[in-house]
């Protein structure tokens, strides 16, 4: 139950946004494992994406100094 609370919770969802059907699948035991290795996949990406996003505001920092100091 808890991979429903932090899927819901990270992504904005409530857990009333889903049709009888799918919190029935949700439920299932054999579900948990395949939707906790999701969320891991999702938490993985998400900070993978996080240090791109550090890496391409350093260089453009990198970019725009280079651009500066040969203008002058």
């Amino acid at each position: 139950m808890g991979a429903i609370s932090r899927l819901t919770l990270e992504h904005g969802c409530s857990r009333n946004d889903l049709s009888a059907e799918e919190k029935a699948d949700l439920d299932a035991p054999e579900v948990w494992p395949e939707v906790d290795a999701l969320l891991e996949k999702i938490q993985h990406l998400t900070k993978t994406n996080e240090r791109l996003r550090e890496l391409v505001a350093r260089l453009s920092v990198l970019v725009i100094r280079n651009v500066v100091e040969r203008g002058s």
